[in-house]
């Protein structure tokens, strides 16, 4: 694997996964209580886990990683 600097054309191997804490009010207004540089990826509900597993396709989506389905194995 090159290192970034031997390779100029390739400015997109390096990304960061930032955890946004958002409250909406009661008139549906965004607030940012804060911005997390480690963002937790574990989960405490089924729901929690979707939205984090969901997060995690997108983000390596945007990185040129194209996803398995061990479902579907021709």
């Amino acid at each position: 694997m090159k290192n970034i600097n031997q390779n100029p054309e390739c400015n997109n191997s390096c990304f960061e996964l930032y955890g946004f804490d958002v409250l909406i009010d009661e008139y549906l207004k965004p607030w940012i209580l804060e911005v997390n540089v480690m963002p937790s990826l574990s989960s405490s509900s089924k729901f929690d886990k979707k939205i984090k597993t969901m997060l995690i396709c997108d983000t390596l989506t945007l990185v040129g990683m194209k996803g398995y389905n061990k479902l579907n194995q021709n």
